[in-house]
């Protein structure tokens, strides 16, 4: 049985900017146990360097490289390779707060579910606020809820505030878009 409680899935591409804030919020994460799983989708950037850097000083973070396909085929690109009880999404100009996933997995643990959604705030370099997509879900905690109680999770469309029981998660073979097309052909 493997010891790693969460697996964060990070794809990567040409995100050189912020890439190593991001994985940094990840090394300071209170939660023992956490595999980084940094899926490099094709970046021509110095991406690439950043990540095998922290693959290099880092035993649980490790790096894949494939060719372009997006970030959906980036994100399922990386199921395989999750061996944590849990897995969670991480956009790779994101950081977490260093609590941020010892709580969400405390709360699996004590509560059996499937899933956790964590609130998300937004910031730059002078305030923080909260993000308006997610003020609609997050006016009280939870620690049991579905749709039909709580219809305004459907405004929750994010992937990266939600920590899924692997096992669950690979049952219901969720999988993202391999394309994300923007026009509208007629």
């Amino acid at each position: 049985m493997s010891n790693i409680k969460v697996s964060v899935i990070v794809p990567i591409y040409n995100v050189e900017e912020y890439l190593e804030e991001c994985l940094m919020s990840l090394v300071k994460q209170t939660l023992e146990g956490i595999e980084v799983l940094m899926i490099d989708d094709g970046s021509t950037d110095h991406s690439a360097f950043i990540a095998k850097r922290f693959e290099e000083k880092y035993s649980n973070f490790h790096y894949f490289y494939k060719e372009n396909g997006g970030l959906g085929n980036a994100r399922n690109y990386a199921i395989p390779y999750v061996k944590g009880e849990y897995l969670i999404f991480l956009d790779s100009d994101d950081v977490v707060p260093e609590y941020a996933y010892e709580k969400m997995y405390n709360l699996a643990i004590k509560t059996g579910n499937d899933m956790i959604i964590g609130n998300v705030k937004r910031f730059n370099s002078t305030k923080v606020w909260d993000s308006g997509l997610h003020k609609k879900v997050f006016d009280d905690a939870y620690e049991h809820t579905h749709i039909l109680e709580k219809p305004e999770l459907v405004y929750d469309t994010t992937s990266w505030n939600k920590l899924f029981k692997t096992s669950f998660y690979k049952k219901i073979i969720f999988s993202f878009l391999k394309k994300f097309f923007t026009k509208i052909f007629r």
